[in-house]
């Protein structure tokens, strides 16, 4: 069966995770309705739906700057945590958690300068971390005897 469990023009596309018992939601809102949707790039909430009931609330507000994205939401094993991974003003992705039952937020550590976003996944006991990160790298290349080359092809 297939049904609308939220809807709001500040949703994200990548910030969602099922608690491990399967019974909570969390997912991410922009504070504005506009501009990007995959992710939380300048602020915004994480909030938790009861799936019994549909039930919502903001369990934590994230503040950040244009270029601080959010991209990774997760459940610690014990679901009394949540994990998310923001850039910051360092240029460095931070691990970040929060406890559900409110509190404040604690910078946990931080991948190497450079990449531009990072991702984690946690194992079932919390034992172990699987991450990914990804660097941009800009280029501006010269081709020669442009004009030759396309003029061969315009005699095939």
């Amino acid at each position: 069966e297939e049904r609308v469990l939220f809807r709001d023009p500040r949703l994200t596309t990548r910030q969602f995770a099922l608690s491990p018992d399967g019974g909570r939601l969390v997912f991410g809102l922009r504070n504005e309705p506009t501009g990007y949707t995959s992710g939380i790039h300048s602020g915004g909430h994480l909030m938790i739906m009861d799936l019994a009931s549909g039930e919502t609330e903001e369990v934590h507000r994230i503040e950040g700057n244009p270029g601080q994205r959010v991209w990774t939401l997760q459940w610690s094993p014990d679901g009394d945590h949540l994990f998310y991974t923001k850039r910051g003003e360092d240029s460095r992705t931070w691990v970040w958690r929060v406890p559900v039952s409110g509190g404040p937020e604690e910078r946990l550590w931080a991948f190497e300068e450079g990449p531009f976003d990072a991702m984690i996944r946690l194992s079932p006991d919390g034992r172990q971390v699987a991450y990914t990160t990804y660097y941009q790298v800009m280029e501006v290349w010269m081709m020669e005897n442009l004009r030759q080359v396309l003029m061969a092809g315009e005699e095939r």
